[in-house]
């Protein structure tokens, strides 16, 4: 069953998944996890829950690596929308900043590219049809 803003992973070839919150734009944590945990794959499955841009210098970078991820690998690095993918979190929090400070008069662009992503992202993943992940700020007039 397909529905809008759910996603579903089954873990019956990797018997676990890893489940990521709150990098905030950390680059070095990402990679620390990914060392730690082995890389992302089929055998390897990760759920990112949100809160992945603002507050940290690399924001931009971790988002990338995180939508690559989730393009090579669709069945087993799936990645939910927290309250920070929001384009008024992002001003007040710094992705906005960040975008202006690295693309400078492409940033309102850029920044517009993000806003449509994070729109479409999920708010949730069911693993193997029992477990819920879901990010817990996620408002309920985020856009």
């Amino acid at each position: 069953m397909k529905v809008d803003n759910v996603q579903c992973t089954v873990t019956s070839i990797a018997g676990k998944v890893t489940v990521v919150g709150d990098l905030h734009g950390s680059l070095d944590d990402l990679l620390m996890i990914f060392f730690k945990n082995g890389l992302p794959g089929n055998d390897n499955p990760y759920v990112i829950n949100g809160d992945f841009v603002d507050r940290g210098p690399c924001s931009v970078e971790v988002s990338i690596l995180l939508f690559s991820l989730s393009l090579l690998y669709p069945n087993s690095f799936l990645v939910n929308r927290g309250n920070h993918e929001d384009v008024i979190m992002n001003k007040r929090y710094g992705f906005t900043t960040e975008l202006v400070k690295k693309y400078g008069p492409l940033a309102n662009r850029i920044s517009k590219g993000f806003e449509g992503v994070f729109r479409v992202l999920p708010l949730l993943t069911v693993v193997d049809n029992s477990v819920l992940i879901c990010h817990g700020g996620v408002s309920d007039i985020t856009d």
